[in-house]
């Protein structure tokens, strides 16, 4: 998924240990073997490639994360999008040093997406892509392989335990004799300092445009895109969620995905997003004509 992945595990014998890890491993390689858009044999790449708008069954692993980004799309009124995987390529190839898509080309590749077009159908375990639509998880996949891989360690006996994929982290039983897990989040912005949370059996994740964006024409492009319009962020938004695991059996998804989508709402809309997730809280900033404006946000439901 383009990015490292970390493991620490509290275990009885360094055999058990051993054996957790690498059933954890395994785990983020089978979500990854679905979920990248990097590889040219993944499952979301042989789907784009086959797309012709005829139903295909496609596997549990990527059911589960395509119903948890319905979750989210529905609860941001479409400001997140997995399905919008064209337009993210276009700006993928800009940013690597290619020309600045034209507004002609972003409505095209905008039109060939969107989720409506996937045709997801969770109980027969379909989708129905038309030619041209592509998939782009970037925005929930690790959260997901995250928590997946917290599932197997603690399955295996291993109770206290991290994963963390870059900004991506789920973690178990505290360690022995601590309160929690530290977690430092930094989200980027200036004036905005770095905090410490003190977690356990929660996933945390955190997006922003600290890295990736560029500057074209005197203006400041994320390389997060609002699935609206097809392009990318102007907004300096940054935003941490951490979602407890026992709120949610997907929690780790909802998080990323939910960070994801905040940065895209912008710091005003973040509340109503969050009010529909109970077991969730938020830390947002955003840079606004060079002021720092910062936001915590309580548990949706209470």
């Amino acid at each position: 998924m383009g990015v490292p992945a970390r493991i620490v595990v509290y275990a009885a014998s360094d055999e058990l240990a051993r054996a957790a890890v690498e059933r954890a491993y395994a785990r983020i390689a089978a979500l990854e073997d679905a979920c990248s858009d990097y590889r040219v044999d993944s499952e979301i790449a042989r789907l784009a490639a086959g797309a012709d708008g005829t139903p295909r069954e496609i596997s549990p692993a990527l059911a589960s994360i395509l119903a948890s980004a319905q979750r989210v799309h529905a609860a941001s009124a479409g400001a997140f999008d997995p399905a919008i995987g064209a337009s993210t390529h276009l700006w993928r190839a800009a940013r690597d040093g290619g020309a600045f898509p034209s507004p002609d080309h972003w409505k095209s590749m905008l039109a060939r997406g969107g989720w409506d077009k996937l045709q997801f159908d969770p109980e027969r375990r379909t989708v129905a892509p038309p030619a041209g639509l592509e998939l782009d998880f970037g925005g929930i996949a690790k959260g997901a392989a995250a928590q997946a891989a917290l599932d197997e360690l603690r399955a295996a006996g291993c109770e206290s335990a991290l994963v963390g994929l870059a900004g991506d982290i789920a973690c178990g039983k505290a360690p022995p004799g601590k309160r929690g897990w530290h977690v430092a989040v930094d989200l980027g912005l200036a004036g905005c300092a770095t905090r410490t949370l003190v977690l356990e059996n929660a996933c945390v994740s955190t997006s922003g445009d600290r890295e990736q964006a560029i500057e074209h024409e005197g203006v400041r492009y994320s390389h997060l895109l609002d699935p609206r319009s097809g392009k990318p962020v102007t907004r300096r938004t940054a935003c941490n969620v951490v979602m407890a695991l026992d709120a949610a059996a997907d929690a780790g998804a909802l998080a990323d995905a939910l960070a994801s989508a905040a940065c895209v709402l912008g710091l005003d809309e973040i509340d109503a997003l969050l009010a529909q997730f109970p077991g969730a809280t938020a830390f947002a900033a955003e840079l606004r004509d060079g002021a720092l404006v910062e936001r915590e946000l309580p548990v949706g439901d209470g």
